[in-house]
């Protein structure tokens, strides 16, 4: 899942929009229960990273 959610990430700052959501996509449809708080409540690193993180599954529709 990790992969998944990195590629959007990825996508995003490559600007490639698109493709971006489209990896969202699969990534709700492989965890329905997604969600980017979630993600950040279990992700130790850097606090500039998750806002980075968070900022980049926002613009491709993931539920916060």
């Amino acid at each position: 899942m990790r992969a998944r959610y990195l590629h959007s990430v990825a996508l995003v700052h490559l600007k490639r929009l698109e493709e971006a959501k489209e990896m969202a996509k699969v990534v709700l449809e492989l965890q329905p229960g997604f969600t980017i708080s979630g993600l950040l409540a279990t992700n130790f690193t850097r606090p500039e990273r998750l806002q980075m993180l968070r900022e980049a599954l926002h613009r491709v529709g993931l539920p916060d």
